[in-house]
């Protein structure tokens, strides 16, 4: 097989994670209508079952350019692009 040909083939079947395993035989009902929306379910018991942490996505990181602006330069910048702060 070509190096064209292995990078346009489809990747092999991959085993699912142990947790979507885990998930889903505790969420396996009987009945054809599920007892509780899926939205419900999905981010405590991944977290819950798997001991694993919760993660804060808080990845913004203030410039020092931005956060030495003075009051009146926010104010101006605010009022031209026309920026209403809460």
């Amino acid at each position: 097989m070509s190096e064209r040909e292995r990078e346009r083939s489809p990747p092999p079947f991959q085993r699912p994670p142990a947790y979507a395993q885990s998930y889903a035989r505790s969420h396996a009902s009987s009945s054809s209508a599920p007892s509780a929306p899926a939205s419900k379910h999905l981010g405590s018991t991944l977290t819950a079952s798997q001991g694993l942490p919760i993660f804060e996505k808080n990845f913004y990181i203030e410039h020092p350019v931005v956060a030495a602006r003075s009051e009146q330069e926010v104010e101006e910048y605010r009022q031209q692009n026309q920026v209403t702060a809460l």
